[in-house]
Formats: structure tokens, sequence, C-alpha cells
């Protein structure tokens, strides 16, 4: 099993061998290089956290539909991962760790990060069936249909990652690492939260054309009404054309309750499919942000040996995920603000 980080004391001494070859370009930092790692490590961790915990207060204020609840879960998920990132990386920096600890907390990171794009997923798919085709998912007694499946594939995914030898131990939670199995894990990091990006845009834009035939009907029907209705109003009118009047507007079409009931409904549902389309463009974005690190960290690793780059990449992806973290939090607060009304599940179904 590869050693870790050495303590700050110790920055500056010869690495010694068997020593991780991506930690190996931190001796030569400067201490204002570490404070720098450190910054960009715990910034977002803090972020995310506070926004995370405001998002998790807000959600259980009232009784909110599926897809809220399915948020709610996401966002206790991104905390969990928040919290072992902090603590992993204490452990890390105060040298208060041993390989058998790192590889656990890096493995229930990884095992966050997995419910995280699973609950996602299924955030989708829920709303889409729900809206789409009217299909109800029956989830059992607090949503447990949910969480197994997603819970399930995360722990084996997770020992999966603890079983492989080095990955998590290799300080700054590095989901890349000097070896094939590092960028393999990573890889499937990446092609995970594609597809979960891909289909969380395919359903919005599904909803959105839905929507936008819906507003069409409504507005039509609410002019027809408010025109037909507009007839009562004018006082010059005698008797007969009074009761011709009235008469036409028995035959005129009027606002039709079960389509604006239906469209207030979808209007909600994407105030919450929101969040999916917000969380969806950030995982894209990294997506593309993690390629030409990992091609560039790879070319140069052929070159000249692992070192600066890849530790670097270790960095970033840090920043990335934390941020998708907070970014996931922030878009249930601005949905939640956006949303008019608060509806049950009977509402919804």
């Amino acid at each position: 099993m590869h050693t870790t980080i050495m303590p700050t004391s110790t920055m500056n001494s010869q690495p010694q061998p068997g020593r991780p070859a991506s930690m190996q370009g931190f001796d030569d930092m400067t201490p204002l290089s570490h404070v720098s790692i450190i910054a960009a490590v715990f910034l977002p961790v803090g972020v995310s956290i506070i926004a995370c915990a405001i998002a998790i207060a807000k959600s259980f204020r009232g009784k909110r539909d599926l897809p809220s609840r399915i948020a709610s879960y996401i966002m206790m998920s991104s905390l969990g991962f928040g919290f072992v990132q902090v603590l992993h990386q204490i452990m890390v920096l105060t040298s208060a760790n041993s390989d058998s600890a790192t590889t656990a907390l890096a493995a229930a990171a990884f095992f966050f990060l997995v419910y995280v794009m699973l609950s996602q997923l299924y955030l989708t798919l829920v709303t889409y069936l729900r809206i789409r085709w009217q299909v109800r998912l029956e989830l059992g007694l607090f949503d447990w249909y949910l969480h197994l499946p997603c819970a399930a594939t995360a722990s084996i995914l997770g020992l999966l990652f603890y079983s492989y030898d080095g990955l998590g131990a290799l300080g700054l939670l590095c989901l890349s690492s000097s070896s094939p199995n590092g960028y393999m894990v990573t890889l499937s990091i990446a092609v995970l939260a594609l597809i979960n990006s891909v289909a969380a845009l395919a359903c919005r834009r599904s909803i959105s054309a839905d929507l936008d035939e819906a507003n069409i009907h409504v507005q039509t029907a609410e002019s027809d009404f408010y025109q037909a209705s507009s007839i009562f109003s004018t006082k010059s009118q005698d008797h007969t054309s009074f009761k011709a009047n009235k008469s036409h507007l028995a035959q005129e079409p009027v606002l039709d309750s079960q389509t604006a009931r239906l469209r207030d409904r979808w209007i909600v549902q994407l105030n919450d499919m929101g969040i999916s389309t917000r969380l969806a463009s950030m995982v894209t974005v990294s997506v593309f942000i993690f390629a030409p690190i990992f091609v560039s960290s790879l070319a140069v690793s052929v070159v000249q040996g692992f070192g600066m780059v890849d530790l670097a990449a270790n960095v970033l992806i840090t920043v990335i995920l934390n941020s998708l973290a907070a970014g996931n939090a922030v878009g249930f607060l601005y949905s939640c603000r956006q949303a008019t009304r608060t509806v049950s599940d009977d509402d919804v179904a």
C-alpha cells in the first residue's frame, strides 16, 4: 500500500522510497504553496457544507413533493461527502493517519459521490415518468425503494475502490493517480456523470416542450374566457342585446381548470427539475475539464514522470467535486425560491 503526505515540517526533506509519485512534487513546494493548496481544497468544502446544510433545513419545512424529497437526500449525501473530505484532508496534512484509514475515508467519499449521481439520475427518471407518462413509482416507507438500490450500488463500487492498492491513500483525495487503476476509476466517474447530464438535459427539454404546449392552450382559453366575460361589463347594452350576448357567451370556451391545474403542476415540477438541470450542466462542464487535465497529465508523465502536473490535477478535481455539491445545494435553494407554492404528493402524482 502506498504511503501518504508527510507533515508540513518535513515537506522539504528528501522523498522517501515508496512514496507515491504524484505526491513527490509536494516536497519541493514553498509554505505559501501549501497554504494555497489547503485553501483550494477547504474553501469549496466549506461552501458545500454550508450550502447543503441550509438547503436540507429548507427542504424539511412543510410537505414537499417527491422530487424535492429526493433532492434533500442528494443534499445529505453531498454533506457527508464534504465532511469525509475534511476528515481525510486533516489526517493527510497532519500525518495522523494510516494507509487503511485514508483509504477507508476515500472509499466513503467515493460512496457518497456515486450515491449523489445515482440519486440524481433517479430524480430525472421519476420526474420524467410522472410528468411525461403519468406513471407513479411506488417507493415504499421512507422511500426505501430509492435508498436500497442506490446505496447497494454505491457500496459495491466503494468496496471495489477500497480494494484497489494505493487508491485513496494518495493524499488530497485524489481520484486520479499514477496508476492505470486510478485513471480507470476517474474515467468511470466521468462516464456516469456524462450519462447523468444527458438524461437530465433530455428530460428537461422534453418537459419544457410539453409545458410550452400547455401554456399556449391555457393562454388561448384564458383569452376566450376574458373576451366573453367582458361582454357583461358593458353598461350601455339593452335587454335584447344582453340576451343575445349571453347566448353567445354560453357557446364560448371557458378556462379549462384541469389544464390550468396541469400547467401549475408542470411549473412546480420544472422548478424542482431545475436542480437536476443545473447540476447536470455543472457535471457536463466538469467532464470537459477533466479530459484535457488527464490527457496532459498522462502526456507529461510519459515524458518526464509523474509530479506536479498530477498533483495539480488532484487539487483541481477536489475543487470541482466540491463545487458540484455546492452547486446542487444552491440550485435547490434557488428552485425553492422560484416555486410559487408547495404541493403535496397527491397533487403531483
